[in-house]
């Protein structure tokens, strides 16, 4: 993820941010759940580096979507942002994976950054109905707004969010700096009208947490589900503290009224995502959230590895 990547983060106050003041507000409505929903994901299965430690050594790539979806319980679907897959590979896809994994697609770039969301209503089906195909393997599906969809196009977006189809769970997710730092009062207004709109049909409101870019780190809630990217740096010291910093926040908006916390992790190569996911479930596990698996290093190779559907 080359988003807000720096070469030098010397100097980086990875502080959390207070909650947002219509996150208090939003949360005073909700009431707390005796079991809420978290989950691990990495952004891709296709992780050569991975044989042997958390692959079998001799697994084929065709077979590593099955080795990744025995290890984690989620996956953040970039692939579907480059192109609608065709049916029988999601099916495919569905098939490798045992039940209660998710994939959660990311919307195809078309809409997103070619159309902008204008007279894309019949391409949102089209991408909706396709993961439907998931059945019950499809989580929540997330929207990357172009780094130049600023909220002047507010209206276009909330356009596109009354007409997205009703029973297709959707985060969005925002990059442009005045959606958080508003130069005057009708981007204010603009904002805050944009994020009532995903209040009221539940979407939510994603959040990155990344060295060049705190600010998209915006700690608005407005759904009982909570997305974050958390874009690690190598495993570097920090890395482990802000792993912590969230534990302890997610933590406070579940007792608070949260159901569903969705930790989608991103390392340089992903090559320690897995060891950062490790560490992770390690704290909320410390923190009383008992029933998440971490992924576990390969320590012998069985005959009952999975053979290629492919």
């Amino acid at each position: 993820m080359e988003f807000g990547k720096l070469q030098n983060i010397n100097n980086i106050d990875f502080t959390l941010l207070d909650n947002h003041p219509e996150t208090e507000a939003f949360l005073s409505k909700l009431e707390p759940t005796p079991k809420p929903i978290i989950r691990i994901a990495a952004p891709v299965w296709g992780t050569p580096e991975w044989k042997g430690i958390w692959y079998p050594q001799k697994a084929k790539p065709t077979d590593f979507l099955y080795h990744y979806s025995r290890q984690f319980d989620s996956i953040e679907l970039n692939v579907t942002h480059y192109q609608i897959p065709p049916e029988e590979r999601i099916l495919k896809w569905k098939e490798m994976t045992p039940k209660g994994f998710l994939f959660c697609p990311k919307i195809y770039k078309g809409i997103s950054h070619h159309k902008q969301l204008v007279d894309c209503e019949d391409l949102t089906n089209v991408f909706c109905d396709r993961v439907a195909l998931f059945g019950d393997r499809l989580g929540i599906c997330f929207l990357q707004l172009p780094p130049h969809f600023s909220p002047q196009k507010a209206g276009v977006l909330i356009n596109y969010l009354e007409n997205f189809p009703a029973d297709t769970r959707l985060a969005i997710e925002f990059r442009h700096k005045d959606w958080f730092d508003y130069p005057n009062q009708e981007t204010r207004e603009a904002v805050r009208e944009v994020f009532s709109v995903m209040r009221r049909y539940n979407f939510t409101a994603l959040m990155t947490d990344v060295s060049g870019r705190r600010d998209v780190m915006h700690m608005r809630l407005t759904s009982d589900t909570m997305v974050l990217r958390l874009v690690g740096n190598s495993l570097d010291k920090t890395d482990y503290q802000r792993m912590e910093d969230w534990v302890e926040r997610m933590d406070n908006w579940i007792k608070e009224g949260l159901k569903e916390f969705h930790f989608w992790l991103h390392q340089p190569e992903n090559i320690k995502t897995a060891e950062m996911a490790v560490f992770l479930i390690q704290k909320l596990k410390e923190k009383g959230y008992k029933n998440i698996v971490p992924p576990k290093k390969i320590e012998t190779e069985t005959k009952n590895d999975m053979p290629s559907l492919f």
